[in-house]
């Protein structure tokens, strides 16, 4: 069973680390926080949405025809939203992986 992940904690330890940081965090900040918690809870919940239906997914009733599930899209677009901000807050590799954001490059489904 999958851990649940309280995105409210995730972001007061992201605010707190953020003002003991050399970064100069402004509340004007806020709204990159935010995105940032929102990218992943988006990552997780595509991640999710993919070990259950699977990568292939049917896209008719006689489930006869497969696409790619558009969660892996979605997974990799919030990743890529969650380094962006990362950078842009200044985040070192190591702050990510004590906030619980570590991402591989060849995750695989």
């Amino acid at each position: 069973m999958a851990r649940k992940i309280n995105y409210n904690i995730l972001k007061k330890k992201l605010i707190k680390m953020l003002r003991e940081s050399k970064y100069d965090f402004q509340n004007t900040d806020m709204e990159m926080v935010d995105r940032f918690i929102e990218a992943k809870e988006i990552a997780d919940l595509s991640m999710l949405d993919v070990r259950l239906r699977g990568v292939v997914t049917p896209i008719n009733i006689e489930q006869t025809v497969l696409q790619k599930n558009h969660s892996i899209s979605a997974y990799f677009d919030a990743v890529k939203q969650i380094m962006e901000l990362s950078k842009k807050l200044g985040l070192s590799a190591r702050d990510r992986a004590d906030l619980g954001l570590e991402f591989k490059a060849d995750d695989k489904f």
